[in-house]
C-alpha cells in the first residue's frame, strides 16, 4: 500500500539554475537527540505508541557525521504505524504546520537508504504562504536503495511569492511491516544571488522527477559531458554524449522504478536518481 501522506506533489521544473546555498532546516543532520528516539526539531509517529515500541530511532549508520534518523513501519496490537517524522505536526494520515522559512528553493537535497523492497517510503516537502501552500516536491520510490544514494528533489512554487513557512514530511510504507527507511544530510538548493557565479557541479537539473514520458538533464555551462543510465542492478540502460546545455530523454523504452544518472564531466563524477512512474 502506497504511503496515505496528503502531499501536494508538483513535478514542474524550477525555472532559475541554482546555487546550494546555506539553509535553516533544524537538525539537517540528525546529530541532536532528546533520546534514542526523539530528534530535536522533527515529531515523529512515536508519540503515538506504548513505551518501549518505537517507529522512529537513532541510528549510527550514518552518511557523515555520528547519527542518522531510521524510520520503520511497526505493528502493534494488529495495527500498522508508519514511520513519519516532520517539521510540523502528525495528524490521521497526514502532517500539518511547519517552522518558519522565508526563501524559494529549487530543490530539497538529502542522503538515504532504502534496505527494504517492494514497500513505498515518501519524501515532501511543502511551503506556505499564510497557511495556503503554494509550492512544493515530493520523492518516492519502492525500489531497494541499499547504499546511500542522494536523491534531489525539484521543487517548484505556484506563485512568486516567498512562503513563510515550510513543512517536511518523512513516510515509510503505512501497509507493510518493516518498511525501512535511513535518511541523512537535509539540505535546500537556493539561489543566494544573481550575481553570484554558478557552480556548475552542483547546478545539473534533473526533472521533472519522479517522470513519466520524458524527463531532461540542464547543465549550467556548454562543455562535455558523458551521461550513463543504469537501473539499481548495474544495468546500463542508456549512454550519450552531450555538448549542449539540455539533453531530453524519452521514457518509452524505460519500465517504472528507480534508475541512476552519472553525469562525467572533466571534473568529476555526479550520480543523481530518477523515478519513472
Amino acid at each position: 500500500m502506497r504511503a496515505k501522506l496528503t502531499i501536494i506533489a508538483i513535478f514542474l521544473m524550477a525555472a532559475t539554475l541554482t546555487l546550494k546555498g546555506q539553509d535553516s532546516i533544524p537538525n539537517k543532520g540528525f546529530e541532536q537527540w532528546n533520546n534514542a528516539n526523539s530528534p530535536v526539531n522533527w515529531e515523529t509517529t512515536n508519540i503515538f505508541l506504548p513505551p518501549d515500541n518505537y517507529a522512529c530511532s537513532q541510528t549510527t549508520d550514518s552518511y557523515e557525521g555520528d547519527y542518522a534518523l531510521m524510520l520503520k513501519t511497526v505493528k502493534i496490537n494488529e495495527s500498522l504505524i508508519p514511520g513519519v517524522a516532520t517539521l510540523g505536526h502528525i495528524v490521521l494520515y497526514s502532517t500539518e504546520g511547519g517552522i518558519p522559512y522565508t526563501l524559494m528553493p529549487t530543490a530539497l537535497r538529502a542522503f538515504i537508504k532504502h534496505p527494504s523492497s517492494g514497500d513505498n517510503i515518501l519524501i515532501a516537502v511543502q511551503f506556505f504562504k499564510e497557511g495556503t501552500a503554494i509550492g512544493g516536491g515530493v520523492f518516492q520510490t519502492a525500489d531497494s536503495i541499499p547504499d546511500y544514494t542522494e536523491v534531489v528533489i525539484p521543487v517548484s512554487f505556484t506563485k512568486a511569492v516567498n512562503p513563510d513557512t515550510v513543512n517536511i514530511s518523512i513516510v515509510t510504507d503505512t501497509g507493510i511491516p518493516g518498511s525501512t527507511l535511513i535518511i541523512d544530510n537535509l539540505s535546500f538548493d537556493v539561489q543566494t544571488s544573481a550575481d553570484e557565479p554558478v557552480d556548475p557541479q552542483n547546478n545539473i537539473l534533473l526533472y521533472p522527477n519522479p517522470a513519466t514520458n520524458e524527463f531532461h538533464i540542464m547543465f549550467p555551462v556548454n562543455k562535455n559531458y558523458k551521461i550513463v543510465i543504469m537501473n539499481p542492478a548495474g544495468k546500463i540502460i542508456e549512454k550519450r554524449n552531450s555538448d549542449s546545455c539540455k539533453e531530453t530523454f524519452d521514457t518509452k523504452g524505460f519500465t517504472k522504478g528507480l534508475y541512476f544518472i552519472s553525469l562525467f564531466s572533466d571534473v568529476k563524477k555526479i550520480t543523481k536518481t530518477l523515478v519513472i512512474k
